[in-house]
């Protein structure tokens, strides 16, 4: 109903990841630009302190993808996009 949506909307929510992957760099001929790209699984954790709500855990999985750029040994620049979703929701939780 809206009056339960409305307070949810306003409940104070919280939500983390724990999740650990893989990543696989792509060598260039230029040594210091690497794209890469990273898959992870793990798990998610979710709450809403607000009375009648249980915190939820579940399983969750995430790619991302970028660019690494080197600008001396000690320095460099990571660019990155990343998708990250538990699986419950979609017909896997």
């Amino acid at each position: 109903d809206n009056v339960g949506n409305r307070i949810l909307a306003n409940a104070p929510y919280t939500q983390g990841y724990i999740t650990g992957g893989m990543m696989k760099i792509f060598p260039l001929s230029n040594p210091d630009l690497m794209p890469f790209f990273l898959v992870n699984i793990g798990a998610m954790h979710r709450n809403f302190s607000y009375s009648g709500f249980q915190q939820e855990w579940a399983f969750a999985y995430g790619f991302s993808g970028g660019v690494k750029y080197l600008l001396n040994e000690r320095v460099g620049i990571r660019v990155q996009a990343r998708v990250q979703a538990p699986t419950n929701g979609i017909g896997l939780g």
